[in-house]
């Protein structure tokens, strides 16, 4: 049995997190014995409820950045490599690729960074390309592979995973259950789920809602504020759905752990991002029979097939994409088949035992 050392930057529970769960709950126990290196947060509990073993660390030594903090959190995590008799390191996020990288280094522990990002900065590449030999990329999508070969990024092999998601989204849920926590009656009902930041196309969205026509529209944004990258995002949103006059129409639900059961009372769920590297609310809308109009663009155009699974729109376009929801709002019959297609593509391409398999011969490549 080998005892692999998952490191992850945050405990928060955000796509990256969902994953290394339900990776670490498809793990084969019987190969591979894992350990979790995380900071204090939510996933911490769910990580106990499941039994899998965790060691606590401050989040600023997972991410070091300056030469004394890299020393440091580089060889205190090699201790622990050595204490838990470690053979794999599997850094979960580019965040905390700098010290797994020193880490497999000094205790020679062979190493997997798990890329989720269309971006790299210059150490990052810097550091991977001096440690080429060693590295084993894993991507969760096409799109972010050739990203990091357009930057002349070197590495032993480059490998594309597409994310696992709770098997939960495969259930089929009664909406009657749930449109009363929303006060649905006959609205066309639309989502948009993850978390709320700048580039996920919340407000090209609204704008979207308001030109489209549809009066008789409810829209649901599940997830929290991301503001890291925009500040003043929450204003500038709340802002735009007063100004296209839709407060009404428009009700945030928060952060929810029965997104399965929502998406029963949901039409359509729109992923509007100006980029993303996957987009695992489309495998879990497309699990939940829901039919998907997402923007063409990075892992989003690798899971819908547009016009047969769903609709792909040209990313900012607002006049586009408004088009597209008013197609499903007049043609339920098409927006039925596209929800069908999609979750016969999630079953047959993207279920947890095409995941493991994977996996699996990526561990052993």
């Amino acid at each position: 049995m080998k005892n692999i050392l998952y490191l992850n930057p945050s405990a928060d529970i955000g796509g990256a997190e969902r994953s290394l769960y339900q990776m670490l709950i498809l793990l084969d126990k019987k190969e591979y014995q894992p350990l979790v290196i995380l900071p204090q947060g939510p996933l911490v509990k769910d990580l106990q409820d499941a039994g899998i073993k965790f060691h606590i660390i401050n989040r600023k030594i997972i991410e070091a950045h300056s030469i004394f903090g890299l020393l440091f959190a580089s060889l205190y995590l090699a201790k622990l490599v050595k204490k838990y008799n470690v053979t794999i390191i599997h850094a979960n996020s580019k965040y905390c690729c700098r010290i797994a990288l020193w880490a497999s280094f000094l205790t020679g522990s062979k190493l997997f960074l798990h890329w989720r990002d269309l971006n790299i900065w210059p150490d990052e590449k810097r550091y991977i390309n001096w440690f080429r030999r060693r590295v084993n990329i894993i991507t969760v999508s096409r799109a972010v592979k050739n990203y990091l070969c357009d930057k002349n990024i070197k590495a032993r092999n480059i490998d594309v995973l597409y994310d696992p998601i709770d098997p939960k989204y495969e259930k089929t849920y009664s909406p009657n259950k749930y449109r009363s926590q929303f006060s649905i009656d006959k609205e066309f009902v639309l989502a948009i789920t993850g978390r709320i930041d700048s580039w996920k196309g919340h407000i090209v969205l609204v704008k979207a809602l308001a030109l489209s026509g549809i009066t008789n529209l409810k829209l649901l944004i599940a997830g929290t504020y991301h503001l890291v990258n925009n500040p003043s995002f929450k204003v500038q949103l709340e802002q735009c759905i007063k100004d296209n006059n839709l407060t009404r129409n428009i009700q945030f639900i928060g952060s929810r752990d029965d997104m399965e059961k929502v998406l029963s009372v949901v039409d359509v769920v729109i992923v509007p991002s100006d980029h993303e590297p996957l987009g695992m609310v489309v495998l879990e809308a497309m699990a939940s029979g829901k039919p998907v109009i997402g923007s063409d663009t990075g892992g989003i155009r690798e899971t819908i097939i547009d016009g047969i699974t769903g609709l792909l729109f040209e990313p900012g376009n607002i006049q586009n994409l408004a088009e597209k929801i008013k197609l499903l709002y007049t043609d339920s019959s098409l927006a039925r088949k596209l929800g069908e297609a999609g979750r016969k593509r999630y079953l047959e391409n993207f279920n947890e035992d095409i995941f493991v398999k994977v996996l699996n011969n990526i561990y052993k490549s």
